[in-house]
């Protein structure tokens, strides 16, 4: 039963450690691809 323990736990922490890569690499994929912060400023012509 340790043995078992001990490799769930080593596969917890390498699946919670590829999940926070996942979304740092998402991020730094969303950073380079929106260069620019998209900010929708219309004026509104109520007509």
């Amino acid at each position: 039963i340790g043995k078992v323990l001990l490799w769930m736990c080593y596969y917890g922490v390498v699946a919670v450690r590829l999940m926070v890569l996942a979304f740092v690499v998402s991020g730094m994929v969303v950073r380079l691809v929106v260069e620019e912060p998209v900010m929708v400023t219309e004026e509104l012509n109520n007509d």
